[in-house]
């Protein structure tokens, strides 16, 4: 294998928290009848069912864990939960179980890739993408296992993932498949069972409990026995249960396979290659346990006040800035055996945990979400947050302090439109939620190096990769919010049933087109033509019908423009009577019409709240006709040729009454309902069809913003 000579002999001497407790020989477990196998496959399909939710119980984490055949050692060496029949020859130590259920039960999870990247850092050689293929394919047919224990584990293992998401076995790429901490600690332990098998082909005698010196880990580093009687430093030793029990159950074949063939090199000998394996178990174990340490990992987040009062105004955020803080932190006191090395490392590295501030994590990425949407539909419905954090806050990447602590500042959003003074108060649900991981964070790096004092400067730690250590579950803490949000009235009018809103509908055209000489051919002028019809239609009335059809009356206020503009100027010779003249035609002729007006105009809705809706203004067989004034000017110019007495030139001008018109509105979307009010908006731009008023093209542009409120 391509690794240092001396790692398996540091591994072996001090890797992380193999097991808690001087580990003595202990059974297996009793003889079991072998279960029916359809027995097995429903037993493994109901506990994967608990665990999908991410609740399961101290109980039935160690039902999972007997049916698997993986015992539990207490403290002191004895087996409390013995593993079924065939075992496979693995344990975890007495408070595995419990730090494990926590760490389930916190919802993170790491993907199939993280998990075939964690490999690949010890096998760099091997191909990520391969090494999960093989998983797959191992997991595929240990689910067919005869073996009950086998077979329990592997079906248990692909069915209790993340509800929802896609399983170990589906074809979903492997960065989107999820695992759970249960189903990582699980392949984890099976991996460390069969890296160790891996070391007995090659010759190797594993270190289980009944091969270790007297007084073997941390006992044997300088430190008090009184003080760490229950507190062992060790390797495999502490987790394998039976050398013999890893040949009858061994799996992951194909996966194993591979890696060997990536990890050798020529001329290494039988001896090296199973230090090699041995020291790969050492190195899963030491990670493995390193993670479980974990469940003791917290986030506590306050928040200053939890009532947000949201602006009426459209313009400005507010009412007021709120603060949320969170402080992350290694709680010491939880009970978890494990941090009882961890204090007695960190205070032989000269670390004092008994300071207030002990236990802080300085450097913690921390990312925030602040939530409170309108709606109470799913989240893609929920169309626009209301909670935001101020401008210039870290979301996405703020640290912690040396404190521990990380603040947030957010405030309530702006509304869509101006709610004025007439207003319900509508208290909505919210929340604030920090996430974070201990990547990168100083306090993995410190454990090592505290572990690795304690130990006698040769902990197995300072060994193993980085990225081993750094591949942690996100843990979240999520504070509840009220925020007090606005509804709006009906003018005034209590009671009723009202509409209020706007359509606004801009409609913009031009053409330019040349025009040739009647004698010369050539290019002698242009006629261009410039249109803009702008409507604004706002509503602030009652419906005249039901609860799914409404007649408004709105206040249409028309502005509209047209110029017309053509230009003609020709010169060439004509040929006279003995002699060769120029002769000049000009014209140029303008018409500029303008419509300002306000009146009425009815829209018409067809709707169904939370459901689609047909909004119609005017009639498509018709345009609506609204008066103006137009103003024309003419001029003419004829000059030259043969009869000097033709020559002439003249002007005019006009303004008369004129009319522009508008062509009617039809438009669709789905009706949005919140709190007794349905919102109507969207917008759009398109070309209209035909040829309006000789222009092409004329562009659209519409939007619409209508409320229907419902009184209380």
């Amino acid at each position: 294998m391509t690794r240092s000579r001396s790692l398996p002999i540091a591994l072996t001497l001090t890797l992380l928290l193999a097991s808690c407790g001087a580990p003595t020989p202990g059974p297996g477990g009793p003889d079991l009848p072998v279960p029916d196998l359809a027995q097995v496959d429903t037993r493994a399909a109901d506990l994967a069912a608990r665990f999908g939710t991410g609740q399961p119980s101290s109980a039935q984490l160690q039902e999972v864990l007997a049916a698997s055949g993986i015992a539990v050692r207490g403290l002191d060496g004895r087996v409390i939960q013995p593993a079924q029949q065939p075992a496979q020859g693995v344990a975890l130590a007495e408070l595995d179980p419990d730090a494990l259920a926590f760490a389930q039960a916190r919802g993170g999870t790491v993907t199939l890739a993280d998990l075939a990247d964690t490999l690949r850092v010890l096998y760099p050689n091997a191909d990520a993408s391969r090494v999960a293929e093989l998983l797959r394919e191992d997991l595929r047919l240990e689910t067919d296992s005869v073996q009950p224990t086998t077979r329990f584990w592997a079906r248990f293992v692909t069915a209790s993932g993340p509800a929802g998401q896609p399983g170990l076995l589906s074809d979903a790429p492997a960065d989107q498949v999820p695992l759970s901490a249960v189903q990582h600690t699980l392949i984890m332990l099976r991996l460390v069972g069969g890296s160790a098998r891996q070391a007995q082909l090659y010759g190797a005698v594993l270190p289980t409990p009944a091969t270790l010196p007297a007084g073997a880990g941390v006992h044997a580093q300088g430190l008090a026995p009184a003080a760490t009687a229950n507190c062992t430093f060790g390797g495999t030793e502490g987790t394998i249960m039976d050398a013999a029990a890893l040949a009858m159950t061994s799996g992951l074949n194909q996966l194993l396979a591979y890696l060997d063939s990536v990890s050798g090199t020529p001329g290494e000998s039988a001896a090296d290659r199973a230090a090699g394996w041995l020291g790969t178990a050492n190195l899963i174990t030491s990670y493995t346990k390193f993670l479980l340490t974990f469940a003791s990992f917290q986030m506590d987040l306050t928040v200053d006040n939890p009532t947000v009062q949201r602006t009426r105004s459209a313009t400005r955020n507010g009412e007021g800035v709120h603060q949320a803080s969170v402080r992350v932190h290694y709680d010491l006191n939880t009970g978890v055996q494990y941090l009882n090395c961890f204090r007695l490392a960190f205070n032989a590295a000269g670390i004092d945990f008994s300071t207030p501030n002990a236990g802080a994590v300085e450097g913690s990425d921390v990312r925030w979400r602040v939530f409170a949407a309108q709606g109470q539909d799913s989240y893609t419905q929920r169309h626009t947050n209301i909670l935001s954090a101020l401008q210039g806050e870290e979301v996405m990447h703020d640290k912690t302090g040396a404190d521990g602590v990380a603040d947030l500042r957010f405030e309530g959003v702006r509304q869509k439109r101006d709610l004025g003074d007439d207003v319900t108060p509508v208290l909505k649900e919210g929340s604030v939620t920090a996430i974070t991981s201990i990547k990168s964070s100083s306090l993995a790096a410190d454990l090592v190096d505290a572990l690795g004092t304690a130990a006698g400067g040769v902990g197995g730690l300072i060994t193993m990769p980085q990225e081993l250590l750094y591949r942690m579950w996100p843990i979240s803490a999520t504070a509840p919010l009220t925020v007090r949000d606005w509804k709006l009235h009906c003018e005034g009018q209590a009671g009723d049933t009202c509409w209020i809103g706007t359509v606004k509908v801009l409609d913009q055209g031009r053409m330019s087109v040349p025009v040739y000489g009647t004698v010369t051919g050539g290019v002698v002028g242009s006629q261009d033509s410039v249109l803009i019809r702008d409507a604004v239609y706002t509503v602030n009335g009652h419906e005249s019908s039901s609860a799914t059809f409404a007649r408004l009356t709105t206040q249409a206020e028309y502005k509209g423009q047209h110029d017309y503009s053509s230009t003609y100027n020709e010169t060439f010779d004509v040929e006279c009577i003995g002699f060769t003249r120029s002769q000049t035609m000009r014209s140029d002729s303008t018409a500029v019409t303008n419509v300002e007006k306000i009146g009425t105009s009815d829209i018409d809705i067809e709707f169904t709240p939370g459901a689609g809706y047909t909004l119609e203004i005017g009639d498509p067989r018709s345009l609506k006709l609204v008066s103006g004034m137009q103003k024309t000017t003419s001029y003419s110019l004829q000059k030259g040729g043969c009869n000097d007495y033709h020559d002439s030139e003249y002007s005019t001008s006009d303004e008369h009454k004129a009319q522009l018109g508008w062509f009617a509105v039809q438009e669709t979307g789905t009706a949005v309902e919140e709190d007794g009010v349905t919102h109507l908006t969207g917008g759009r731009s398109f070309i209209l069809p035909g040829n309006a008023y000789g222009l092409e093209p004329v562009q659209r542009t519409i939007e619409w913003d209508l409320t229907r409120i419902v009184a209380d």
